[in-house]
């Protein structure tokens, strides 16, 4: 049985809406490109805030950036990462602003990662369909993701004892001759730890970090989200 809600779940979270984007030194990425690449992953954001789970927020608040760099391909790689903190209203570094609550710590959160080609010595463990996007186990992580370019995740691998293949991952999943802001593959993770059992076992309400989390997840279709976003120019 949950505990009841107290004070600190029932109390309003702060919620930005825009990201702030860092952008690595040295990367050689344009304003022009930087802004370019920023306003599609805008799109991903306002599709996750869309979500019921996060508009109006108790017991939680919520803070997105954007972190990109240059990858060894020469595309831009980029993560929108939204971060969602527990409210504890007894703890001495919980703020308020505009009515709402903050408290710094850690928290789970939402990596949507642009043009970021998973590991090529990982088994891409597929495990399904979400809407039209795939998902994926990736250790602890759940993730779901979008080939925009339409080029698979894996490849049959090289033939093992007795005649089996294992998917690898696609070493051409990327193509490094495309414009560096085209997005070609979209993947999000949720970074919540144990978050996956401890819903299942009730120790979380859907409504704490983890729940609303997974909720604006899920319930996103993601390939109309990245189709918005290759539209973006």
């Amino acid at each position: 049985m949950l505990p009841d809600a107290d004070e600190s779940a029932r109390a309003p979270g702060l919620r930005r809406t825009m990201a702030r984007t860092f952008v690595a030194p040295g990367s050689g990425i344009s304003n022009a490109d930087a802004d370019l690449v920023s306003r599609k992953l805008a799109v991903a954001l306002d599709a996750l805030l869309a979500q019921p789970s996060l508009v109006q927020l108790r017991g939680v608040s919520v803070i997105p950036s954007v972190n990109m760099r240059r990858g060894s391909s020469g595309l831009i790689e980029a993560n929108l990462s939204l971060m969602a903190f527990p409210i504890r209203l007894r703890d001495p570094a919980t703020f308020q602003r505009d009515g709402a609550y903050f408290t710094p710590g850690e928290g789970s959160h939402i990596d949507v990662l642009f043009n970021i080609a998973p590991a090529r010595d990982r088994d891409p463990d597929e495990r399904g369909l979400c809407y039209r996007s795939r998902l994926r186990r990736i250790g602890s992580i759940d993730a779901i993701y979008v080939a925009a370019n339409g080029q698979p995740l894996a490849i049959e691998g090289p033939a093992l004892a007795g005649g089996r293949t294992m998917p690898v991952a696609n070493p051409q999943l990327l193509d490094p001759k495309a414009p560096a802001t085209q997005l070609q593959f979209l993947e999000v993770q949720l970074r919540t730890g144990n978050g996956t059992s401890e819903l299942a076992r009730r120790k979380v309400r859907p409504t704490d970090s983890i729940g609303r989390i997974y909720a604006a997840a899920f319930m996103t279709d993601w390939a109309q989200v990245a189709a918005r976003m290759r539209a973006v120019r």
